[in-house]
């Protein structure tokens, strides 16, 4: 996801968010096996974070914060405005629509509803419906 953020960089900020929830998407459709892996385990995070490391989707949730916090800095408009039990909403609601997207298609039974380019654009139109532009 951070080369997918670099390479975007020059775009803008929700450029960089798209790209992420993109390279999100394609990880699970190129890696199967490490993409259920990383959830798959009912981890005591306590006792991981206690061990000094990370949960498997921690790395993946703070780039996607990176992406919606720089965006707001840059003036963009998001839907929700309040944080969930210390996660910031919104990083959560593009996390969920990623992921959620992706475990509807792995689930299906009907071919075209799984491709990828297909997740990807319904990922990409969602964001776009929720993001707004800056107010000039």
């Amino acid at each position: 996801m951070s080369v997918a953020e670099e390479r975007a960089e020059a775009e803008g900020p929700l450029a960089q968010l798209e790209a992420q929830l993109a390279a999100y998407v394609e990880f699970a459709y190129s890696s199967p096996t490490r993409y259920e892996l990383l959830f798959l385990t009912s981890a005591d995070v306590e006792r991981i974070r206690g061990m000094g490391l990370e949960s498997t989707t921690e790395p993946v949730y703070e780039a996607l914060e990176r992406a919606v916090l720089r965006c707001k800095e840059h003036g963009y408009q998001f839907p929700v405005s309040f944080v969930d039990a210390g996660a910031e909403a919104n990083t959560v609601l593009f996390f969920v629509i990623a992921h959620g997207r992706v475990a509807l298609a792995t689930a299906a039974l009907h071919d075209t509803f799984s491709l990828p380019q297909a997740i990807r654009a319904f990922v990409r139109t969602v964001v776009r419906s929720l993001v707004h532009p800056p107010a000039d």
